[in-house]
């Protein structure tokens, strides 16, 4: 007997594609159209106020509030369990020219993006990973090395006693927010060698730039 064999249609041949993830467990679009039509609903009420809103405007109303406690929740997350600083990637600024390891003073500027600011609460904070031996390393600002409390116009800074050559390294976490909008975290090392018997500069500075570009 014949066998007769049916060709698989397109959407059998066509791999099933997993759905896409959105912020917030809601759509984009959707939670967008439905703050628009409550935004409305709000700046131009209905003539008759004691008329009830319909089922689309009770729907939308909801969609709003549920989008906005999501999307506060998982913020608040955000900064209470930030990822750890080992799973991203590091941006490293190294220094050129020797530091005084006998007195020596080491600025470590931070530029964040126009319309930017350190996020609130979160541990954006400036530590000493490494240092040679018998050197005394003091981070001189900002105190207990919190970058978000620094004052507007202070530079962080670090200084260096002892007199042993050597490796220095300086760690950078930094979360920043735009002014209502996103928010970044990247970690930054300034990497600084120490030279003794007066072969190094007695103050040196370094710039890292936070960007929100993606690595």
């Amino acid at each position: 007997h014949a066998m007769c064999l049916r060709r698989p249609s397109r959407a059998a041949q066509a791999p099933r594609q997993a759905p896409r993830a959105t912020p917030c467990g809601i759509g984009v679009a959707r939670a967008a159209r439905a703050a628009r039509r409550a935004a409305a609903q709000q700046q131009h009420p209905h003539p008759h106020p004691q008329q009830q809103r319909g089922p689309q405007q009770r729907k939308d109303a909801r969609l709003a509030r549920a989008a906005a406690a999501l999307c506060a929740s998982f913020a608040t997350l955000a900064v209470a369990h930030p990822p750890p600083a080992s799973a991203l990637p590091v941006d490293s600024v190294r220094l050129a020219q020797a530091l005084d390891s006998a007195d020596g003073t080491l600025t470590l500027n931070i530029a964040l993006p126009d319309s930017f600011h350190y996020t609130p609460g979160a541990p954006s904070r400036l530590r000493v990973l490494s240092a040679p031996e018998g050197d005394d390393v003091t981070i001189l600002a900002p105190e207990g090395g919190d970058l978000e409390a620094m004052a507007p116009g202070v530079a962080p800074r670090v200084a260096v006693a002892g007199g042993r050559p050597g490796a220095l390294t300086v760690g950078a976490s930094v979360y920043f927010c735009a002014d209502g909008g996103a928010c970044y975290h990247r970690e930054a090392v300034y990497e600084a060698t120490l030279a003794a018997g007066g072969g190094g500069a007695p103050s040196l500075e370094a710039l890292y730039e936070a960007t929100t570009a993606r690595r």
